[in-house]
């Protein structure tokens, strides 16, 4: 079973897309900012991190997880999927410049994000994502 990495400070994001991703077959972990983010990808070394971008005091669509995590010899390898309210052309640009595997524009349906991660894991060599339904 692949692991995810859901970061938002909105209760509602986390309820509605960790929920949507439980159904299909992922474990999904949750942190609320990137501070905890961080140690959790570390600890829980996730196959995939979904994070909302911008978080608290950030407006950088790479974000500061995101460049922590490329940093960091044991996270580096891990896709990232960012969702955004940050919607002109050089913010994906930039967020995929830094790293990001996705760049999903808010709101963005559940079912949409779950193909995402799909999409990522089955590009990955050696994935355990879920089959799709």
């Amino acid at each position: 079973m692949a692991r995810l990495l859901l970061v938002t400070q909105y209760a509602d994001e986390r309820a509605i897309y960790g929920e949507a991703l439980r159904a299909e077959g992922f474990d999904v972990r949750i942190a609320t900012g990137p501070d905890d983010a961080f140690v959790s990808a570390l600890r829980e070394r996730p196959d995939v991190v979904v994070t909302r971008v911008p978080q608290r005091g950030s407006l950088e669509p790479e974000s500061d997880l995101l460049r922590r995590l490329r940093e960091e010899d044991q996270t580096r390898s891990v896709p990232v999927v960012i969702l955004s309210s940050l919607m002109q052309p050089e913010d994906r640009a930039h967020a995929e410049d830094a790293g990001c595997e996705g760049y999903l524009l808010i709101p963005a349906l559940p079912d949409t994000l779950v193909k995402e991660v799909r999409r990522i894991l089955t590009e990955r060599p050696g994935s355990d994502a879920p089959p799709e339904c």
